[in-house]
């Protein structure tokens, strides 16, 4: 459907890249080959996929995996304190390891965690001791690709869930994931589409993933509601409020899970504004009766189908238009059994350029949570309902247009506050794809206990892993860098959404005004926050500068890592944003000093003219630039939320030759305007 894919594809391994060394006294030495034991039943071979990782694993490490001799891990199952299905314990000692699990999901985290050790220790070497881990959150949701959540649909993305990235989602701590799927549609195309399911529900249980269907569906609509004239096709299927029409979904839906065995469950999403055409559209009543009444209709539907089968309801924008207060009330309404899920950071407030700034949605650059967040959790965690969190995990909409943002402080502290307030479940990001990268194995690192004591042990630690203990120090350094640049990112929900920060470099400018001309997008993008055009500029200057020290550092390893591609992309990645934050200020700065170019008197103008022209030459520079990271990592560029590319290497030339083009035709024109004493527009 789309052609990142095979682009992807390419990602869905990681390099071991080992230095060879001798073992330490606090560690186990695997380099004469490991003998795994498996001592269980595994009738169904749930396991082969992570005894598979471990291999390919040892593989890329030079580590055999023997049938005799060798230093033996043993796993089996046995009864453990944590009553969680994937809890385990480890026993590391010289003579072998010895891993302990409830059943296999257990055994399954146990392995990924001694692939982890390995990676910390640079080798086949496993420290010495005991450990019992369990997870903190009992679902950890990913939004399957492709991205496109407005337009993907079940029946058209049987691609992109390959054994590879299933495999990475699992050793980043992924244990479901979230498919599209529009409701309305499903009677057309039943068997068609139920066949599509079950094949992804049985690819991702190789890899101990639940699958979930994901709708955007009209929770309370009322008889004779607006939604109707916009979209007519809803006037039969649609109105909740009537017990008719709840049955019917309930049905539908019990057909769905009958024929579909192992489905984890659905996540309904409410809206207001028609999404998919289909919305709560508002209906004079602040009552939850009607939404309550459909989620426990199509509970008991459901369990009947499959009694392990979960209902998540996600009132994505209700407090729009229900109010705060009535929100919070629903939340202590909804039935027992329905689990509530919420934006970790909707409505959290954050003092920004002097003034307090609420944002709506989920934003990486907030830590969260909001007191909306808790409030809510704890009304549903009352009424006897679980409570996911929805937040952003590796993309996020403040640059959407890379795969991953490296801030692994933003992860360690929200995850700290999630820990805090008994959260069962989280999903990282409702429109957003998860591509793994390092971030995603670092919420997976986070998602178990114990948890890391401190933020600088748990980086350290991340760094270490990733790269390599020689320049761990230097790595966390850039790390905390890019945490604290994007503490700055302007707090506006219009600015993140249509602002030039995720594809500043693809702007084309103007100097003499035009019907495409840019500054009708800056202006829109102003028109709609409460910053005005120096804050904006102020916050953006402080962001790009504190980035740009963090790139410095990793530019610095660069010579390390030449021979590493993955390297080598995570640098580019860095790099990238960079790039696209210096853009993006620079696109504010050029348009405020083309304002006083155009509009005001005076010689100065000629000089504010020459330094106009080196901000288009710096724009041309930035755009090469964006080319080379992009050879390096093709990814970049496309929009993770949206399904389809920002920019890429042509369009990026396209505009290196418009700006170029600029640079002859319309600077001259002004300038020869402005030594004559003329205003800079007007006929001569």
């Amino acid at each position: 459907m789309w052609d990142l894919n095979a682009k992807l594809q390419e990602l869905d391994t990681r390099e071991v890249n080992w230095r060879w060394r001798g073992n330490r006294i606090s560690e186990a030495d695997l380099r004469g080959g490991i003998r795994l034991t498996l001592d269980f039943p595994d009738e169904t071979g749930l396991l082969e996929s992570a005894v598979s990782d471990l291999k390919r694993f040892c593989k890329q490490g030079n580590v055999k995996v023997l049938k005799r001799g060798g230093y033996p891990l043993v796993c089996r199952f046995a009864a453990l304190a944590a009553s969680s299905p994937e809890a385990y314990r480890i026993a590391v000692e010289k003579s072998g390891c010895l891993l302990e699990a409830a059943g296999i999901e257990g055994i399954r985290r146990g392995l990924y965690y001694l692939m982890n050790e390995m990676r910390l220790s640079e080798g086949p070497f496993l420290k010495l001791g005991e450990v019992e881990r369990y997870p903190i959150f009992r679902s950890r949701f990913a939004h399957a690709l492709p991205v496109d959540a407005a337009a993907a649909e079940l029946g058209n993305d049987a691609e992109p869930l390959t054994e590879g990235y299933l495999s990475l989602l699992a050793q980043d701590g992924i244990n479901a994931v979230l498919l599209p799927l529009d409701l309305k549609k499903l009677d057309g195309k039943f068997k068609n589409r139920c066949e599509i399911l079950l094949a992804k529900v049985n690819a991702c249980r190789r890899y101990g993933i639940k699958a979930y269907v994901f709708g955007t569906e009209p929770i309370s609509f009322a008889a004779g509601s607006p939604i109707f004239e916009a979209f007519p096709e809803l006037a039969d299927n649609a109105g909740y409020d009537r017990p008719e029409i709840r049955e019917r979904l309930a049905s539908l839906l019990e057909r769905l899970f009958n024929k579909v065995p192992g489905l984890g469950g659905i996540v309904f999403r409410s809206l207001k504004d028609g999404y998919k055409a289909a919305g709560c559209a508002k209906d004079g009543s602040d009552s939850w009766e009607t939404a309550s009444a459909t989620l426990k209709t199509v509970e008991q539907a459901i369990t009947r189908a499959n009694p392990d089968a979960e209902v998540v309801f996600y009132p994505y924008d209700e407090v729009f238009w229900r109010g705060l207060d009535n929100q919070l009330k629903g939340a202590s309404q909804l039935p027992r059994g329905i689990t509530q899920m919420r934006n970790f950071e909707s409505f959290a407030a954050k003092q920004q350029m002097g003034q307090k700034r609420v944002i709506a949605d989920n934003w990486l650059s907030l830590i969260g949570p909001s007191v909306y967040f808790k409030n809510s959790a704890k009304r549903s965690q009352k009424g006897g309902s679980p409570v996911f969190a929805m937040l952003p995990v590796g993309c996020s909409m403040e640059i959407p247009t890379v795969r991953s943002i490296p801030v692994p402080s933003n992860y360690y502290r929200k995850f700290r506050a999630l820990r805090s307030l008994g959260i069962d479940g989280i999903a990282q990001g409702w429109e957003m794809a998860l591509p793994p990268s390092e971030m995603t194995h670092a919420a997976g690192l986070l998602a178990f206990e114990p948890f890391p004591a401190t933020e600088d042990i748990f980086l350290n630690k991340l760094a270490r892993m990733h790269w390599n203990e020689q320049f761990a120090p230097q790595i966390v350094t850039a790390w905390k860098h890019f945490a604290q640049a994007f503490n700055h990112f302007p707090l506006c929900h219009e600015f993140r959404e249509n602002g030039p920060l995720q594809d500043s470099v693809a702007w084309h400018l103007n100097l003499l005004p035009a019907e495409d001309d840019f500054a009708a997008r800056i202006e829109d993008c102003l028109a709609a926050c409460e910053f005005d055009l120096d804050d904006i500029i102020r916050l953006t200057t402080k962001l790009a500068r504190r980035w740009a020290i963090g790139v410095r550092i990793m530019q610095q390893l660069t010579r390390h890592f030449r021979k590493s591609p993955e390297k080598m992309r995570e640098i580019a990645l860095m790099e990238a944003i960079g790039i696209l934050l210096d853009a993006g200020n620079g696109l504010f700065k050029y348009y405020e000093l083309r304002k006083q170019v155009l509009e005001e008197e005076g010689p100065e103008r000629l000089l504010k003219l020459k330094t106009l022209r080196k901000m288009v030459r710096r724009q041309i520079e930035l755009s090469r630039r964006m080319i080379m990271m992009i050879e390096k990592d093709p990814t970049i560029g496309f929009h993770f939320g949206e399904g389809e590319y920002r920019f890429d290497i042509a369009a990026l030339n396209e505009r290196i030759a418009a700006l170029r083009l600029m640079l002859q035709k319309e600077f001259p024109v002004v300038e020869k305007r402005l030594k004559a004493g003329l205003p800079a527009l007007g006929e001569d």
